[in-house]
């Protein structure tokens, strides 16, 4: 076991399998600078913000928003054709992608600069790891599923309350580490992980969004942060993880908009109007008839989906060209709303919707078929940290928004108000509400400063209480579970 006081190392042997991936793609790019770019910057946060058995939930943020500026470019490249020609032609893309690039390092280097002099906690997680079983952090995991599902249904009932409740929603989330973390530092009992999975991507694939992605991330960080060290059965359980994901966001990208039709009955709204078992059956259709043809398409699909650089390209071409910097109005404007939550000011005005925002400083028309009406098309805060500073000041924000961060992680896993793995799952459920690059704005700082807030609500009141009903103390007094390593306890006695 590591030294309490001893900092764990970054993976190296991850960052030069990175840079050696990124120089056989660059080898066969039109632009083999930009691709080595792209891979260099990826090696640079897993360096700065990756210690090897602490949970990375600062570089599971940085690295699922690079993971949206570097698509469009290796997309390209397995195309064989330069950035611009694969993607839309909206403006100077490959401009618009050393400029995403250089935001992004700028915010990892912040990410970096704020986590400087945090406790190391890697042995002290292990330790703590070791008073739960398997089974003790699933009935604990399930709880809080069950806590979830309450305070969501509270939250669609009262709307000043709406957004604070589903922050604290997530509470599943910190349910999720701990089993993952206690089963990968443990190396037993996966069965249960594997249940919990299941069921959230059920869960996922019954809503009109199919929002499943979020128990994969939490599932990195829990494996990555029980990993004594990168061998090659952690190569192994990443490749899969991802392997799954790829395998499902394709599945979901080819047939999401006859789903869509079909669950809301072509009514055009976001809304599910067919049965369960209708949901399942016509997916299962749709699986069965899944072949290479439907996967490309659906792999295409997924990349110009998820690769997030044309709105920031066609906003660079039109600002300043034909608006002008807005000289910190959005971000003040951002400001001022999270400063008067919806509870105490049951009159504040709503915010103009993200497309409205987007057609205007993109130049494009996003609202032309209905789009306006049936679907949310943001810019991405970086596109109006750009609009608000130029390119420059952009670049500075996007520092002080890392340094930020990296503070509040430092403070949560600080923190000795709860055992150090539930409050590694609440660095998670923060840094989830940063780890869009397509967020906007004001969406994102609302959902930073709401879910710190209750964040602290939760650690004091809530968490405190399901670890005294559902942690590894409640179970021996009842004689249900011991520590790995331990016999069971009779319960009579």
């Amino acid at each position: 076991m590591m030294d309490h006081a001893t900092r764990p190392n970054s993976p190296i042997a991850l960052c030069l399998g990175i840079l050696a991936a990124t120089a056989g793609i660059a080898a066969l790019s039109t632009d083999s600078l930009l691709i080595l770019a792209c891979g260099s910057v990826i090696a640079i946060a897993v360096t700065l913000l990756w210690r090897v058995g602490e949970p990375p939930v600062l570089f599971m943020a940085a690295g699922i928003q690079l993971s949206q500026v570097i698509v469009p470019p290796l997309h390209a490249s397995s195309m064989g054709v330069p950035l611009e020609d694969a993607w839309l032609h909206v403006g100077n893309m490959t401009q618009t992608t050393w400029f995403a690039l250089a935001a992004l390092l700028s915010l990892v280097v912040g990410m970096w600069c704020g986590h400087l002099g945090a406790r190391p906690i890697a042995s002290v997680m292990r330790l703590e790891a070791t008073s739960w079983s398997p089974r003790t952090a699933f009935v604990l995991c399930v709880a809080t599923l069950f806590l979830s599902a309450a305070l969501s249904l509270i939250g669609s009932m009262y709307e000043g309350l709406r957004q604070p409740l589903l922050a604290a929603s997530r509470v599943d989330w910190v349910g999720a580490f701990v089993l993952t973390y206690v089963c990968a530092a443990q190396r037993r009992g996966l069965i249960y992980v594997l249940l919990i999975t299941l069921f959230e991507v059920a869960k996922g694939f019954s809503g009109f969004f199919a929002d499943f992605k979020e128990i994969f991330i939490v599932l990195f960080v829990g494996f990555a942060a029980g990993t004594p060290r990168l061998g090659p059965r952690a190569v192994i359980t990443g490749a899969i993880l991802a392997g799954i994901v790829l395998a499902l966001g394709t599945f979901w990208s080819a047939v999401k908009t006859d789903y869509r039709k079909y669950v809301s009955q072509g009514s055009g709204q976001q809304t599910v109007l067919v049965s369960a078992d209708d949901q399942f059956t016509y997916l299962m259709d749709r699986v069965s008839e899944f072949d290479g043809e439907a996967m490309e398409f659906g792999l295409d699909r997924l990349a110009k989906r998820w690769g997030y650089l044309d709105l920031l390209t066609a906003t660079m071409r039109n600002v300043p060209a034909q608006l002008p910097f807005e000289n910190g109005a959005l971000i003040g404007t951002a400001v001022l709303h999270v400063l008067q939550p919806r509870f105490l000011f049951p009159d504040k005005p709503p915010l103009p919707s993200d497309t409205d925002i987007a057609v205007r400083y993109s130049g494009l028309g996003l609202d032309k078929g209905g789009n306006a009406v049936n679907t949310s098309i943001s810019l991405g805060y970086v596109a109006e940290l750009y609009i608000d500073f130029g390119i420059v000041g952009a670049l500075v924000a996007m520092f002080i928004l890392g340094f930020l961060a990296g503070r509040v992680v430092r403070y949560l896993t600080a923190s000795t108000a709860l055992p150090a793995i539930l409050s590694s799952g609440l660095a998670v459920v923060f840094m989830m509400s940063m780890a869009s690059f397509e967020q906007a704005l004001v969406k994102m700082i609302g959902s930073a400063v709401t879910t710190f807030i209750v964040i602290l609500a939760l650690r004091s009141l809530l968490l405190p209480y399901l670890l005294s009903i559902f942690g590894p103390a409640a179970a021996v007094k009842l004689g249900v579970d011991l520590p790995h390593g331990a016999g069971r306890m009779d319960a009579g006695t």
